[in-house]
């Protein structure tokens, strides 16, 4: 792959979205967010609004009545067309 410098899945300056959650992120650890740093809160935040969406914590609760996609406001989701950038 000549002339390739890099490859992520997030990118701190990709776009606004990207931005301004990279902002929040620095203003409380004093640095950029990197692509394990938006995965730990895109997973974490997904178990959180599954658990919100089942009403509950316990395991016993079915996986298709739980999780969802949810792509708006997730950080690792392209802004123009929501397909995941890997």
């Amino acid at each position: 792959m000549q002339g390739l410098t890099f490859i992520t899945a997030f990118y701190w300056d990709r776009d606004d979205e990207s931005r301004a959650w990279s902002k929040r992120f620095f203003e409380l650890r004093k640095r950029m967010p990197t692509m394990a740093h938006a995965a730990i809160y895109s997973a974490v935040r997904h178990y959180l609004r599954a658990i919100e969406a089942a009403g509950t914590d316990e395991a016993k609760v079915p996986g298709d009545q739980a999780f969802r996609p949810w792509t708006k406001g997730d950080v690792r989701w392209s802004n123009s067309d929501r397909r995941l950038c890997r």
